[in-house]
């Protein structure tokens, strides 16, 4: 069934309906029950991944992370903040310092899970690697945090 611009706009509204409001503990915006600040996942991406000071890093794995959560890699896992934290502190050092971490769109999620696309690459360069980021989210933390590298391309 192929759609005119005008069915494409009523299925985006449709679509924005239905699902934004499960989308509301993934952008950041204030816990009304709490006051605390929402999960965001891109914050992971830059106050965790693209965080080189140990201290800032750990404070924030800390305030995103459950205690003992567990970091799926493809090769390896990490569980609990300290561990959080080495392995983060090892991918960091095996990159070239001008690499930044961004998200590549938006976080979707629903239901205690969410994915965020990103990149690797030098301000305003090429990708150097893409990947999806997949986590598990309950009490506004971050339980399981599992990272699919996307193949290199031929």
């Amino acid at each position: 069934m192929l759609l005119d611009d005008e069915g494409l706009e009523h299925l985006a509204q449709r679509f924005n309906h239905v699902f934004r409001p499960h989308w509301s503990s993934l952008q950041g915006r204030a816990d009304q029950r709490s006051g605390r600040r929402a999960l965001a996942p891109g914050r992971n991406l830059t106050q965790v991944f693209g965080e080189r000071d140990a201290t800032r890093r750990m404070a924030a794995i800390r305030d995103l992370y459950a205690e003992d959560a567990v970091l799926f890699e493809p090769h390896a896992s990490a569980e609990g903040h300290a561990a959080i934290s080495d392995a983060v502190t090892a991918l960091l050092q095996s990159l070239p310092p001008a690499l930044v971490f961004t998200a590549t769109g938006r976080a979707v999620g629903h239901h205690g899970v969410a994915r965020l696309r990103w990149q690797s690459a030098p301000p305003h360069g090429m990708a150097a690697v893409t990947g999806t980021d997949v986590a598990h989210i309950a009490d506004n933390k971050i339980h399981a945090l599992y990272v699919f590298v996307d193949p290199a391309s031929d």
